[in-house]
């Protein structure tokens, strides 16, 4: 009896096969043996990444799952560039190592209500990327957390901070203008007023324009410049 493997259809099957000399009778047939399982192949072992020349390691702010992967392996990233997508919390951050990308997550964690978090990454962007145009937007972003929280004081110097450090900043007519709220509200009248005006020469919303005038007008007739201040006030009724 000898045995032999034959495949079929890409199936092994395990046979046996009896020599028979001339003129004798052959043996009864034995039923095929049931098919060998097929030995699945081994998996392929990931090579290791290695980085180019130049190449940075680029950390996730915080644990979670990848959602999205927008470059190959070996591929060349920018600055500013998304090399991949992170969800934590419910949250989707974006991991790219940029000031704009960390501002995008403080704005997240504040929309969802996470205002400690939000006030933390506001204040670690301000003092990582200090040059940044992110970091003048995280300082005001802080202060106005500041402000809608009693603390008039940090608003008012962190929107000092931010309007000294970046003159160019994008929202610097509302920067001047809750400045000079602030400032009216601890007092500072005339630091106040001047703020206010500054925001007003830029271009305000209606409503902080109506404020800034009231308030200005309010100073103007404590001052004793009724006149300049009846001015204001017919102004604003007009309006």
């Amino acid at each position: 009896m000898r045995t032999f493997v034959v495949t079929v259809n890409g199936v092994p099957y395990q046979v046996s096969v009896e020599e028979v000399a001339q003129g004798t009778a052959p043996a009864t047939p034995v039923a095929p043996a049931a098919p060998a399982a097929p030995v699945a192949p081994a998996a392929p072992t990931a090579p290791a990444v290695q980085g180019s020349a130049g190449s940075v390691v680029v950390k996730a702010p915080m644990p979670g799952t990848i959602l999205k992967v927008n470059f190959a392996v070996g591929a060349a990233v920018k600055k500013g560039d998304m090399p991949a997508a992170v969800q934590s919390a419910k949250l989707a951050a974006a991991v790219s190592g940029s000031a704009a990308d960390a501002l995008r997550l403080a704005w997240a964690h504040e929309k969802c209500g996470a205002l400690d978090e939000a006030r933390a990454e506001y204040r670690r962007i301000a003092a990582r990327w200090p040059e940044d145009p992110a970091a003048g937007e995280a300082l005001f972003a802080n202060a106005l957390a500041d402000l809608r929280t009693g603390n008039w004081n940090a608003g008012e110097l962190a929107l000092e901070e931010a309007l000294k450090r970046f003159p160019k900043l994008p929202r610097r007519n509302e920067a001047l203008y809750w400045k000079g709220v602030a400032a009216m509200h601890l007092g500072h009248d005339a630091e106040g007023v001047s703020r206010l005006e500054e925001a007003l020469k830029l271009g305000i919303s209606l409503d902080q324009t109506r404020e800034a005038n009231l308030l200005i007008a309010g100073f103007e007739a404590r001052s004793g410049r009724e006149a300049d201040a009846a001015k204001r006030y017919s102004g604003l009724l007009l309006s």
